[in-house]
Order: structure tokens, then sequence, then C-alpha cells
């Protein structure tokens, strides 16, 4: 059964945002998020992306139309419209000199939930983040990526029904960023309602399972990225193999485009009348050990270019 408008973590209806200066940065957008959804907004810069998440989270005015957060009016009613959402703001917004448990406890207060609670959630993401040793550091002791993980923790500790991420492995090194996945994976798997905000197409592809593709203001694509993926004439997969190739080691697959690339995986294009099987049987016969193979995020940079023509 199709959820209602009162059940959806996000209902956009007829929504536009115009500035005083009379630019119109969002323009009648409507769409659903449903339970469960780990959703990207993507678009090329000014296409509206802040200022339609601004609105969401109640940080910009609605010029026109009403958004929802699980039926609550995010105009009428903000408090308990925002009682449903964390947010992780790509800017570091904590005290630097508190200590790291301090900026937790005093978070969850705001959400009604003891000092003992709060650890006692937080404990096996500090542990997984390697923050549980420092637990009573103070902030400014931390390197940019771990006050980033901080800051995704103190989100996760108040257990939000939708949790709205920008850009939250920008500019962090592999290691970190790898955890963070690991981390938004398995919240996933709990059922939480995510919406991403990213210019990481790599992230997007791992992480979601649907995408809005925002242009001119306007929602030009919002399916999910599996059927999006499968719309598309030629399709790019990553493949990953046992041991070392080179670029010559795959003269016999031209016809896939196929290229090594700078992390030791061969990308590779599947056409229309292409199939991927195929591909794998031809690289098992040409004697290649395949480790891994993914869609490519060369899929979502088509589908963002396809989109915005």
């Amino acid at each position: 059964m199709e959820q209602t408008v009162i059940d959806a973590p996000i209902s956009v209806s007829k929504v536009s945002k115009t500035y005083k200066d009379g630019f119109r940065a969002v323009k009648n957008v409507s769409f659903d998020i449903r339970k469960g959804d780990f959703t990207v907004l993507l678009g090329l810069n000014g296409a509206g992306k802040t200022s339609l998440i601004s609105m969401i989270t109640g940080l910009n005015k609605i010029s026109s139309g009403v958004i929802q957060i699980f039926g609550d009016d995010i105009t009428r009613s903000p408090y308990r419209a925002k009682s449903h959402m964390a947010i992780m703001p790509q800017e570091i917004n904590f005290n630097l000199f508190s200590k790291i448990s301090d900026v937790l406890i005093f978070h969850g207060g705001y959400y009604g939930i003891s000092p003992e609670k709060v650890m006692q959630r937080a404990r096996p993401l500090l542990k997984k983040a390697r923050l549980l040793k420092k637990i009573d550091q103070p902030v400014s002791s931390l390197s940019g990526g771990m006050k980033r993980m901080l800051m995704l923790i103190r989100c996760l500790i108040q257990n939000p029904k939708l949790l709205i991420l920008d850009e939250p492995t920008a500019n962090l090194d592999i290691e970190i960023r790898k955890t963070i996945w690991e981390i938004l994976r398995a919240e996933h798997k709990k059922g939480m309602t995510t919406v991403l905000t990213t210019h990481n197409l790599e992230e997007a592809q791992l992480l979601c399972t649907n995408v809005l593709i925002l242009h001119h203001g306007e929602i030009v694509l919002d399916r999910s990225i599996e059927d999006a993926i499968q719309s598309l004439e030629e399709k790019f997969y990553s493949v990953s193999f046992e041991s070392k190739i080179t670029q010559k080691q795959l003269h016999g697959f031209s016809s896939y485009h196929a290229e090594m690339r700078e992390d030791g995986k061969a990308s590779f294009c599947i056409r229309s009348d292409q199939d991927i099987g195929h591909l794998i049987y031809k690289l098992h016969l040409a004697g290649h050990k395949i480790a891994h193979v993914a869609p490519s995020s060369h899929q979502l940079e088509q589908l963002l270019h396809q989109a915005t023509l």
C-alpha cells in the first residue's frame, strides 16, 4: 500500500522560493520522500539545492507551497516538524572547548535524553569512529575529519526519524569517509530515512537508493537510482581484479572502452546491445580473475548530464 502524504518523512507540495531581488531559486517543486529511502539531491551550482534544503529544515521561509515532515507543517508547526529530524551541516557548529562527552550530553538534553542513555547510544558509534578513548578530551584536540565524525554521532544519539546531510564527507581522507559510509549504511539498514547533498557521485552511488535532480529551481528527475540507470543507453561498470593488470592487457576489450584507473580498477562501458555477463565471461576466458564488479559513479554523472542539458 502506498504511503499517504501524512506518512511521508518529507512531503513537498508546489513549493517556491523567491528572494527580495526577485530571483526565483525554487519553482513550484513537488515530491515525496518515503520512509526508509536514502535520497541524494543533485544539481549543478545554482540549481536551488541549498534554498530547497533550507526550506525543508525550516532555516529559510517558504514563499509559497507547503512542506510537511511526517505530517507536521514546517511553517505552522516548526517545533514538531523539526523534532523528527537531525541535520548535519557542512560547518562545525559546536563549542571547541567542550569535552566530547559534554557535546553529546548537552545535545541529548535538548531532546529529553538522560546522560546515561546518551552515552549508551553513543558508545558503539564512538568506538567505531575511534573516539571512545578521547571522550574526555576537548573537541579542539580533534582533527577536522574527527570533528565531522562527532557531528554525525551527535545527530544519531537523538534517534532521528529523518537525517539530513549536507556534504558530510567533503575534503575528508578516505579512511574517515569510509567509516562515515559504514555508519550511514548501518543506519539505513535499520530503516532510517536519509537525504544527502554531495558533489561526490561515488558516495551517492554507494549509499543512496533514490535520486532527485534539481535544475534551474525545478525537479527534472525523481526516480530510484536503479531505474534511472536502467534507462541509460550506456552503463559504466568498475571492475577490480585479484591481481594487478595493465592497460595493455585490456587491449582486446576496446569495444567496451576499457580503461585502467589510478585506483587499480578498470572501467568498462556497456551499451544497450551488450551484456555485463558476457563481459565477465570474456574477462574470465582471458585469464583475469575478478574480485568485484559494481556500477561506476559514471552512471550518476551521465544522469546528471542528461537531465541538465
